[in-house]
């Protein structure tokens, strides 16, 4: 099967990304390669339709269960849109739709901590950059203190240095989908300048709640003392059972079919849990309604485990995908740009940045 596989079923446009990595974790699966068919668009524009619905029907969801003191958190007046909406601090306290985007199909929602080169001991490079990470955090609690004049936490600490560059177990997300379409869709980089007869997908990413419950066993969600939200399921069983939309390579069409993937014995019974860090003292996150969300399972030297948490959700994932074009993308209200979510940042914030990016910090 070609790299890249596009095909049209029931008058849509799909395009099929095989996960065939959990053999690389000792993990197999019923069927032995999973086929999604993921929705292709033509454009960025396109892609978001769904990705906007999907985001007001669940906040609107949320409304009509009556969760406790939701409708009092209703911002007052207005979006631009015309339609009332939850202000940032506030979805932080429930378990609103996660959104990312990646300007590349082949990147996936991996945290940057465990993007390993191949051919190298990934322990030692996890190892490594978990120190060069800390010291990091440290750094930019100073800046933001100085800067800001915030005194935020250490995990605060940790999610703006995710945010300003540094290897991390974070991945940053957003609550709002036009947020993650302006990362996806950025301007072409030389390479791809370079490679006219390929033209880059992107896809836009969707975590919510409500499927992380339909597939983990869930022991429970609290909200955190210094903001933000974690969630901790049940030790892993031998294997999970995940619905997707497939590909059948025989007929060329798509299936609903389910995906049975063994547990490899290093991950059963170990307690997950995944954790959502706001940080509400730095302008430009608030801006990009920006949650960190980070897979713990409280054993700094064991990285193998939350690489295949990951791995999982990004299989999991609802996905919107489309070809990418040479021009950052601009919302048609005027409410979104990358001029309007990175906003100039004070002199203790460049420099921090510039530390974090420049190599000194190993």
């Amino acid at each position: 099967m070609p790299k890249r596989l596009i095909f049209n079923s029931d008058g849509g446009k799909y395009i099929v990304l095989p996960y065939t990595g959990f053999t690389n974790f000792g993990a197999y699966t019923d069927p032995p390669t999973l086929r999604v068919a993921v929705p292709f668009f033509d454009n960025v524009s396109d892609a978001l339709v769904p990705a906007l619905k999907s985001s007001a029907s669940y906040e609107e969801d949320l409304k009509l269960q009556g969760i406790a003191g939701i409708t009092s958190l209703i911002a007052k007046g207005p979006s631009t849109s015309g339609t009332r909406t939850l202000a940032y601090e506030d979805k932080i306290a429930f378990p609103f739709l996660f959104f990312r985007g990646e300007s590349r199909e082949e990147h996936g929602i991996l945290p940057t901590l465990y993007r390993t080169p191949a051919g190298q001991d990934p322990a030692i490079i996890v190892r490594r950059r978990l120190k060069a990470e800390r010291r990091a955090a440290r750094l930019m609690q100073a800046a933001l203190l100085l800067g800001h004049g915030r005194r935020l936490s250490f995990e605060h600490g940790r999610a703006a240095a995710r945010h300003y560059g540094v290897s991390s177990a974070l991945t940053d997300f957003s609550f709002d989908p036009r947020i993650a379409a302006c990362f996806a869709q950025a301007p072409f980089r030389d390479l791809e300048k370079q490679q006219p007869s390929s033209r880059p997908v992107a896809i836009i990413y969707c975590l919510s709640y409500d499927m992380l419950q339909r597939v983990f066993p869930t022991q429970g969600w609290k909200p955190l003392a210094t903001g933000g939200m974690e969630i901790q399921f049940y030790p892993l069983g031998q294997a999970l059972r995940i619905p997707f939309l497939a590909f059948d390579p025989q007929s060329e069409s798509l299936v609903e079919s389910t995906a049975t993937i063994a547990i490899p014995d290093w991950a059963m019974n170990k307690t997950v849990t995944l954790r959502g860090v706001p940080v509400p003292g730095v302008r430009r996150i608030v801006l990009q309604q920006g949650i960190f969300i980070e897979i713990d399972v409280k054993d700094p030297a064991d990285w193998i485990t939350p690489m295949f948490f990951w791995y999982l959700l990004d299989f999991m994932s609802q996905k919107w995908a489309f070809f990418r074009a040479d021009t950052a993308y601009s919302d048609p209200t005027g409410e979104i740009s990358f001029a309007k979510i990175l906003p100039p940042d004070s002199y203790a914030i460049r420099l921090a940045s510039w530390v974090i990016n420049s190599g000194i910090i190993k």
